[in-house]
């Protein structure tokens, strides 16, 4: 008998997960997220633009103090509707390349996940 176990479960993983197809690029990852590298990932030689977002965790009031956010998902579900939603978007507004990339893991608040 065998059986899979994902890395939850003491499985191994690589990181980042990634899906690449059709000039887009979707990821989920337990490191540092490189911009420049993404979006080189994307370019071409025929944009006209490149539209970035940066998020991190912020500070919520609270009467405990708050030191990180655990950030835990599906992997594998997560990064397939990651890729739909990215696709969507591309499609609906004649967008060429989407990436989207998103940490999944203990993060510090206040602390950014891209360099």
């Amino acid at each position: 008998m065998s059986a899979f176990l994902p890395p939850v479960s003491g499985g191994a993983a690589t990181d980042p997960l990634e899906i690449s197809r059709g000039g887009h690029y979707f990821a989920l990852t337990r490191h540092t997220i490189d911009t420049h590298a993404v979006i080189a990932r994307l370019l071409t030689g025929a944009e006209g633009a490149v539209v970035t977002s940066k998020a991190r965790s912020a500070t919520i009031p609270t009467a405990a103090p708050r030191f990180g956010v655990d950030y835990e998902c599906y992997e594998s579900m997560a990064l397939k509707t990651m890729a739909r939603v990215g696709r969507e978007i591309a499609g609906a507004h004649q967008v060429a390349s989407v990436a989207m990339v998103t940490a999944w893991a203990r993060l510090l608040v206040g602390k950014p996940v891209w360099r």
